[in-house]
């Protein structure tokens, strides 16, 4: 993705940045996913603003936390809301989603 200089490499930052385009509860989209190298690293303030960032784009991106002890989060962007068979298959899958907030 070519975010930041080499103190953002993954050793360093402790995320690493994977994307494709999915099929994820039901709707087509771009995933990015950001996975934890280290514990903690998806909650500092740099995993924050990435999220952010990734959320804001004009493409339908939905962004995936995955953390190193099996914990998995998908954030949507503000426009998505998700049918209620979609939550059934995000509790199945054991998957936490935010919806972000209107403003």
């Amino acid at each position: 993705m070519g975010f930041g200089g080499p103190e953002l490499r993954p050793d360093k930052s402790g995320i690493v940045i994977t994307h494709s385009k999915a099929i994820l509860l039901q709707i087509t989209c771009r995933l990015a996913i950001v996975w934890e190298y280290y514990v903690g690293t998806l909650e500092t303030p740099f995993a924050r603003a990435l999220t952010e960032e990734l959320l804001s784009q004009e493409r339908m991106t939905f962004v995936g936390h995955f953390y190193l002890f099996g914990r998995k989060r998908i954030f949507l962007p503000e426009r998505v809301r998700l049918t209620s068979a979609a939550r059934e298959a995000a509790t199945r899958m054991n998957l936490e989603v935010i919806e972000k907030s209107r403003k």
